[in-house]
Formats: structure tokens, C-alpha cells, sequence
């Protein structure tokens, strides 16, 4: 059905009309109707549809259906916030927490992000690897690499900085080099001690990566906690699945 000038399109009020009724069904409307209604409403840049859809009426939702939202937003960078919140209910209803998880990140929700990560319990340390990877925020690292209302980090810092530089992302990697440089070698051995996923050979090649790129003192500073822990006198490969807080135990 073709659209006539000045006219909304009928595709659109057919939509309009079965979504609006659908309180008055026993059951919502399914999720291949809610896509094609979601596709529709965004075809017409009626974004202000979908969004009372989403948020009012009993759809159905489905992946594919916070994809499509998701990538709207790409396109109209104005309403890329909005598209994000509404793609984060979508995926949260469909309990795809990865993907509400990077919508948060996306909007710069970075402490309702911690939030989340800490009502559900099941992501994995890649999972957050990858988070920060498609959303290489300093602040969303930060706070992922420290306590969190008494909880320990989710993610080891030295571990993190060894991953940004190896994809690619030296540019956030100095930039969390320089924040931790700044509170001299106690913030440094504090974050050390703290840390009990990374090896002794993994802060070794950290402390060679602080050296090239400039941290002199940062890399000697490492490099002097390390040898001054017990039993630690040279590090060699075969310590490699050592970390440094059994040595603070031994």
C-alpha cells in the first residue's frame, strides 16, 4: 500500500491500531508483529511512537527488536540516547544482560552500570574484556578495577592495561597509566596487593609496557614491589601462574 502525500502511512496506522488495542488481548502481541510494528514506526522516523510502543504497550520483544532500535540510533545521532534506553528495556526483558549492560555504558550510566553488573552475578571476566573493549570509557575501567560497596574488583587493572594495549587501544591505556601514576608508589602497591588475578610475569610485562611508553618511574616502581615481596628475587617464566598476593601470604 503506497503513501499518500501528507497522509501518514496506512502500514503505520494498522500498527498504530493493533498495539493500542492490545491491552484489551489476552496475550501480547507476538514478537515477529512487535519487530515488523518497531521496523515500521522507525521507517517513518517515528521514533516517538515506538517509544510509548516499548514502553506502554504488551509486546512481545526479541533481540532482533532492540538491534533494529539500536541501530536507528546509530543513524540519528539526536535520539542515540533515547535509542539506547529504550534498546537496554528491550534487551533487559529478554534477559540479554551483555547487551543492557553496553546500552548503560553507551548512555554514560557508568554507576547504574556497576550496579547492574552487581544484580547479576553471571558475567564473566571476558564478558567484561569485551565490555570495555566496545565501550573503552576510563571511568568504566576504573570503577571496574576497584571495590565496589565493599566488593572486590571485577576485573584485575594490570590485566586490563595488558588487554587495551594488545587491541589496539593504547590511547585509553595511558590514560589509566597516567591517573594510577599520579598517586605515587603507595597507590601503585596498593593496586598491586589488591589485584589477585594478575600473575607476576603479567606485572613485569606491565611494567615494560610503562617503559615505553614514558612511565619511567611508574615501571620502576612495579618493578621495585615486586622484588621487594617475599620470596620474589628474579622473575622468570616459570612463576607465570604465581600472583603477587601469595607471596604477601608466604
Amino acid at each position: 500500500v503506497g503513501k499518500i502525500r501528507g497522509k501518514p502511512f496506512p502500514l503505520l496506522l494498522f500498527f498504530e491500531a493493533i498495539f493500542r488495542t492490545s491491552h484489551a488481548f489476552r496475550c501480547p502481541i507476538d514478537a515477529e508483529l512487535t519487530l515488523e510494528g518497531i521496523k515500521c514506526g522507525l521507517s517513518e522516523k517515528r521514533l516517538d511512537l515506538v517509544i510509548n510502543w516499548v514502553t506502554q504497550e504488551r509486546l512481545t520483544f526479541s533481540e532482533e527488536a532492540g538491534d533494529v532500535i539500536c541501530d536507528y540510533g546509530e543513524q540519528d545521532t539526536y535520539n542515540k540516547a533515547k535509542c539506547l534506553a529504550l534498546a537496554q528495556i528491550i534487551y533487559g526483558e529478554c534477559g540479554l544482560h551483555k547487551k543492557a549492560l553496553l546500552c548503560l555504558c553507551k548512555q554514560g550510566q557508568i554507576h547504574g552500570a556497576m550496579e547492574y553488573i552487581q544484580q547479576f552475578k553471571d558475567f564473566t571476566s571476558d564478558d567484561l574484556m569485551q565490555l570495555i573493549k566496545l565501550c573503552p570509557h576510563t571511568e568504566l575501567i576504573q570503577c571496574l578495577t576497584k571495590e565496589w560497596n565493599g566488593k572486590p574488583p571485577s576485573l584485575s587493572f594490570g590485566l586490563a592495561i595488558l588487554y587495551l594495549f594488545s587491541a589496539d587501544m593504547k590511547t585509553v591505556g595511558i590514560k589509566l597509566l597516567q591517573e594510577i601514576n599520579k598517586g605515587g608508589k603507595d597507590a601503585v602497591e596498593y593496586l598491586m596487593i589488591n589485584d589477585p588475578f594478575c600473575s607476576l610475569e603479567s606485572w613485569q610485562e606491565m611494567a615494560d609496557i610503562c617503559l615505553q611508553n614514558g612511565f619511567d618511574k611508574l615501571s620502576n616502581n612495579i618493578m621495585s614491589i615486586l622484588r621487594s615481596q617475599a620470596g620474589v628475587t628474579e622473575i622468570s617464566e616459570e612463576h607465570d601462574t604465581v600472583n603477587l598476593m601469595e607471596h604477601v601470604f608466604w
